[in-house]
């Protein structure tokens, strides 16, 4: 929502200055073919326009040994956790705490859907996590306000 919101404001300061306002066009283009970009603009207007969100809330999560389990509350208090035993062999058990992830959106005007990104810029992200999409935006949006405030006519 921030994002899009961003955008809009930038807009908005590049109207009635001809560089301003096609570079904010090139910054347009980029936002449609770039992943990342296009997702976001994609997550906005679902979170906006629709009942689905972008995110999802992931459980909590073990590994044992290599396989992966949900962990599944015990029902006692709400706090406890149960593990079922499959073997008498011990094995190392790790908690993967809960979280977010983001999910794949739709634009349901035009029947299509957005995958979470995994590209920007041509170079893959560093992360697909949520805090590696969050990073790669606000060091983008960070060098696309540094360009605006160049271009700004000053007086």
């Amino acid at each position: 929502m921030a994002v899009g919101g961003f955008y809009s404001k930038v807009e908005q300061g590049a109207k009635g200055h001809g560089p301003s306002e096609a570079w904010f066009g090139r910054k347009k283009h980029e936002r449609k073919k770039d992943e990342l970009l296009s997702y976001l603009h994609h997550a906005r207007n679902s979170e906006e326009h629709s009942l689905e969100g972008s995110t999802e809330k992931t459980p909590i999560r073990a590994t044992a040994g290599n396989k992966w389990t949900t962990i599944t509350n015990d029902g006692s208090d709400g706090t406890g956790i149960q593990v079922v035993a499959t073997s008498h062999e011990k094995v190392s058990v790790k908690l993967h705490p809960s979280g977010f992830r983001l999910v794949t959106v739709r634009d349901d005007r035009y029947g299509d859907s957005f995958d979470p990104p995994q590209i920007h810029l041509g170079q893959p992200l560093p992360e697909y996590t949520v805090v590696g999409v969050l990073l790669a935006t606000e060091a983008y949006l960070t060098r696309m306000l540094d360009e605006a405030s160049i271009l700004a006519p000053h007086s």
